[in-house]
C-alpha cells in the first residue's frame, strides 16, 4: 500500500487586489484542477477528504484552489462578491502560476457554472470537463426544463441561510454520512471557516 501523501503547501497568486490560495499535490501525467463549491476550504478539507484527494493525485498533478472570498483566499466586501466571470480569472491565474497550459477541470456545486464558463471561453486550456453534483443553472426556464421551480430554490436558499455552519445542514448535504458525528462536525466547521452566512448569501450560489 502506498504511503499517504504529505499535506501540500498552500501557496498564493495575486488576482487584482486579492490573493488566491492554491495547492499542488502529485506528479502524475495528467494535470487536474479541482474547483470547490462555496463551502470549499483547502486546508480543512484534508482533514476528512484526504483519501479522495490522494486517489486523484495518484494519477495526476492535482491542483486545488479557493476562489476569492472563500476558504483561505482573501475575503472580499459583501458588495463586491466576484461574479462567475471574475471567478474564472482566479482559475486562469492558478493555471498560470503552476505553469499549466491546459488541464482537466473538475467542479462541484456552485463552481460548476464557473468551470463551464471557463471551458466555453478558454477551450484551448481545458482538456476535459468533469462536473459533480452541479448544473449549468438551478431555476427552471423555457430553455431549461430540467431546472427546479423558483419556490424550491428560494426555500433552499432560506434553509442555507438559517442552518449554515451547523451539523444539521451537513447531514442534509451529505446524508450518506449522517451517522458519522465526527465527520458532520468537521463539515460544519469547514462551512463556517469557508464563508459566513452573509457571505454565502451574497455569493450567488444556493
Amino acid at each position: 500500500m502506498a504511503a499517504p501523501l504529505r499535506r501540500p503547501t498552500t501557496r498564493y497568486v495575486t488576482v487584482g487586489d486579492a490573493d488566491v490560495a492554491y495547492q499542488v499535490v502529485g506528479d502524475g501525467p495528467i494535470d487536474l484542477v479541482a474547483c470547490g463549491g462555496f463551502g470549499s476550504h483547502l486546508e480543512l478539507m484534508w482533514e476528512w477528504a484526504a483519501p479522495f484527494f490522494e486517489k486523484l493525485a495518484s494519477f495526476s498533478r492535482l491542483v486545488g484552489f479557493d476562489r476569492r472570498g472563500t476558504g483561505v483566499s482573501d475575503p472580499v466586501p459583501l458588495n463586491a462578491i466576484p461574479t462567475w466571470e471574475e471567478a474564472t480569472e482566479d482559475l486562469q491565474a492558478v493555471l498560470d502560476a503552476v505553469g499549466i497550459e491546459h488541464a482537466a477541470v473538475y467542479a462541484e456545486g456552485d463552481a460548476g457554472p464557473i468551470a463551464i464558463l471557463f471551458a466555453a471561453t478558454h477551450p484551448e486550456r481545458v482538456s476535459a470537463l468533469i462536473l459533480g453534483t452541479t448544473s449549468a443553472r438551478l431555476v427552471v426556464d423555457h430553455d431549461y426544463p430540467i431546472g427546479l421551480p423558483q419556490a424550491d430554490v428560494e426555500a433552499l436558499i432560506d434553509l442555507l441561510a438559517k442552518q449554515w455552519g451547523t451539523t444539521e445542514l451537513a447531514k442534509l448535504l451529505a446524508p450518506e454520512f449522517a451517522q458519522d458525528e465526527e465527520l458532520m462536525e468537521l463539515l460544519a466547521r469547514q462551512y463556517r471557516s469557508a464563508l459566513t452566512p452573509r457571505q454565502r448569501e451574497c455569493s450567488g450560489g444556493p
